[in-house]
């Protein structure tokens, strides 16, 4: 995935997140278990996948956390965050637990092309502008498989503990996310465009 997507000239683009789930009374729901509700469930993940597919780092922020089906619960069901990248593009992170059913939608627009991923019914990766890689509109089957990632996430830790080097998925990646979703999530509270800050990761 990541190899196509560097096909795309991705300066200045435009990026839209949509993930849903419908997990209520589970971890989401607790605020004693979890940082966030229906937002954080799976915003997170976005904010991490955008991080790695673009290499690039979340600025500003503009956010909304809503109850909209669960009124009673003491965290949101319901979230969509507008953020400033790095590399002057914008991403748009949509999560909810109020879905008949899990999904993402990702898109991807810029200048010259861009690319769209979903994951329902099957995930696929479709990129265009992109002719170093064949056609002008591309797609792919991206077979999905989260024993298979945790798996090889694990063996990573574990090679870089062996060699003494940098694991895949650093502690710095964790904490950046984790800035990311508290800036989102005081965007919501104050009601106002909040900027990213980063500690240091000594």
């Amino acid at each position: 995935m990541a190899k196509a997507v560097d096909a795309v000239d991705t300066e200045g683009g435009r990026y839209g997140w949509k993930e849903c789930e419908d997990t209520h009374d589970s971890y989401w729901t607790d605020p004693a278990t979890t940082p966030g509700g229906g937002w954080f469930t799976h915003g997170d993940h976005a904010v991490d996948l955008t991080r790695w597919l673009f290499g690039v780092e979340f600025i500003e922020v503009l956010a909304d956390m809503r109850k909209l089906r669960y009124p009673h619960y003491d965290v949101e069901d319901y979230g969509v965050a507008h953020f400033v990248l790095g590399n002057g593009g914008t991403a748009l992170i949509h999560s909810d637990a109020i879905a008949p059913a899990a999904r993402i939608d990702v898109e991807v627009i810029c200048q010259k092309g861009g690319m769209s991923y979903k994951r329902i019914p099957e995930p696929r990766l479709k990129v265009w502008g992109a002719p170093s890689l064949g056609a002008n509109v591309v797609e792919y089957a991206v077979p999905e498989n989260w024993v298979d990632a945790l798996r090889e996430m694990t063996r990573g830790f574990v090679r870089a503990v062996e060699t003494g080097t940098a694991p895949p998925i650093t502690g710095e990646d964790s904490m950046r996310v984790i800035e990311v979703s508290e800036a989102a999530y005081r965007s919501s509270h104050e009601e106002r465009r909040v900027p990213i800050t980063q500690a240091s990761a000594e």
